[in-house]
């Protein structure tokens, strides 16, 4: 394996004056001084025996190597940062102090759960949870930085195991005003030409690729005329006319202006589920896996 002729401290000065365009910000960034900075940047640019930047009125900008050098440094420093991170998190287990993710827009039930458990604390388990997006939340997971998450599956990373927690039937809202929203039960034909509005499309495409197809089968293609980046958002589109969208039963109940229509089926659902690390056997972990699982079997019943 080949090791870089400049050592960390050249690559975090190329970034730091990258980003800040100045010697003395560049300095406070990295807690050294002025003279410093330019010594590091002198060594860099020697071993490589180019110009990285050069001076202007406005400050320092790079040169075309600078900026072919400080894409790749960027990524050394934020490999560097997760390798730390992750020692981090793998001592916090090891402390029965575990790293759990939530996402931000999961069902009121399972938070309701997560709070219960962050009471009870679990065999002397300390729970240090955070929300966030639910593919942000998986990330961190697959790279080592949170013990598990839970959010909305499925999940993309094949590093991570899953098991649901909660499954819930898709249901159409509508507006009040709507001509379908006096109907007792919605037929796949009753979707075709109907405006609907995308809930978080972009993050989770597979979900939505899943409704598509399965209306493809009816021989309807649903139209997209809108996308929304949470429920809430989406609900309001509905509540002004712009369309229908498809919603759990939890999610669709936020707005008491929707109605929420039922499906002719119930192959339709949206999961929500907990998942972590497949190669992470630590028994703190499978055990709490375990222990939110038997909650929600148990809170279904």
């Amino acid at each position: 394996m080949r090791y870089p002729r400049i050592d960390m401290e050249g690559i975090t000065t190329v970034v730091a004056l990258a980003e800040t365009g100045d010697t003395v910000k560049a300095a406070e960034l990295l807690n050294v001084g002025p003279s410093a900075v330019q010594k590091r940047l002198t060594k860099a640019e020697s071993v490589l025996v180019a110009k990285l930047f050069r001076k202007t009125a406005h400050g320092i900008v790079m040169t075309s190597d600078g900026r072919a050098y400080y894409t790749e440094a960027v990524f050394a420093l934020e490999h560097a940062v997760l390798a730390e991170d992750k020692v981090v998190t793998a001592h916090k287990l090891r402390d029965k102090r575990l790293l759990l993710g939530h996402s931000t827009h999961l069902p009121r039930r399972l938070l309701t759960l997560l709070a219960q458990i962050k009471i009870e604390n679990m065999e002397d388990m300390t729970i240090e949870d955070e929300s966030g997006l639910s593919r942000e939340i998986e990330r961190k997971v697959a790279n080592g930085l949170l013990h598990a998450g839970i959010g909305f599956l499925p999940v993309r990373h094949p590093a991570l195991a899953t098991e649901v927690l909660l499954e819930e039937p898709l249901v159409l809202c509508l507006s009040k005003k709507h001509p379908l929203a006096t109907r007792a039960l919605l037929r796949p034909e009753d979707l075709d030409t109907l405006p609907v509005v995308a809930v978080a499309r972009q993050p989770f495409p597979d979900f939505h690729e899943g409704v598509a197809e399965f209306y493809r089968g009816f021989g309807i293609e649903l139209a997209v005329v809108a996308d929304a980046f949470a429920p809430a958002e989406a609900l309001y589109l509905v509540e002004q006319g712009m369309g229908a969208c498809f919603l759990s039963q939890s999610a669709a109940s936020q707005n008491s202006a929707i109605v929420a229509m039922p499906l002719s089926t119930r192959i339709l659902t949206r999961k929500c589920g907990v998942f972590y690390r497949d190669d992470n056997h630590h028994p703190m972990l499978r055990r709490f896996v375990k222990y939110v699982s038997n909650k929600c079997k148990q809170a279904q019943k």
